[in-house]
């Protein structure tokens, strides 16, 4: 995998991963909205204190671009900041879902997984 960032001593290489059209691990290729460029230009060193001065923007993104930080963060070694991203995305997925359910406009939306 090709990446123009150096990771710290002892960290591995992240694994290949995408979700077409919002993510790309190879390069980074990050469409997500307006965070998108700095996502994709994050370091190790940023990625932490750029989630946390985000965090009151991040509450009027959609779950899509949640569930991008955290796998940015998994990417660049932030697990722990990650795992609680990605549970922040998918607490907002299964609200929008289940408050969707509930008003008959679910059915255009596939399962959440469980």
């Amino acid at each position: 995998m090709s990446s123009s960032v150096s990771l710290p001593a002892g960290l591995a290489h992240p694994i290949p991963f995408y979700v077409t059209p919002y993510y790309n691990s190879e390069g980074p290729e990050i469409n997500v909205g307006p965070l998108s460029e700095a996502l994709a230009l994050a370091t190790p060193a940023t990625i932490g204190p750029m989630a946390e001065a985000w965090r009151p923007a991040l509450a009027l993104q959609p779950a899509t671009t949640l569930f991008v930080l955290a796998v940015r963060l998994f990417d660049l070694g932030q697990h722990d900041a990650g795992l609680y991203w990605f549970y922040q995305a998918q607490y907002r997925a299964r609200l929008l879902h289940r408050v969707l359910d509930a008003t008959g406009g679910a059915s255009c939306l596939p399962r959440p997984l469980s």
